[in-house]
């Protein structure tokens, strides 16, 4: 990846870089480009291809919505943006769900 961001900058070809890592090489050469996404998804012990794929998404999603507006598709990123919006209630609604809760228990039990 480091290479990679070197061949881009030596091409002088914008690059931005979604990372947890500000400082590291890559998010280096990036912030001299487009600039730095840092995700604050935190360490990563038990499922660690899972939070950081699912925060690297989530940027993705925001850098996607933010280029649409840039283009003139105002409308369409709110009415998007007002979706991702309403994410943690529907997340904070499915965790507290007693099927949910009852079919993590049957999960954990057979493991």
């Amino acid at each position: 990846m480091v290479e990679f961001a070197r061949e881009l900058s030596a091409r002088k070809t914008s690059m931005i870089g979604i990372t947890e890592r500000p400082f590291s090489e890559m998010a280096l050469s990036a912030r001299k480009s487009g600039g730095v996404m840092t995700t604050f998804s935190g360490e990563e012990v038990t499922f660690s291809a899972i939070k950081g794929s699912i925060c690297l998404l989530f940027c993705l999603d925001i850098l996607s919505v933010w280029l649409a507006a840039g283009l003139g598709y105002e409308k369409e990123a709110g009415e998007y943006l007002d979706k991702l919006g309403s994410l943690p209630d529907q997340l904070r609604k499915l965790l507290h769900d007693p099927a949910m809760v009852e079919y993590s228990k049957c999960l954990v039990s057979q493991n």
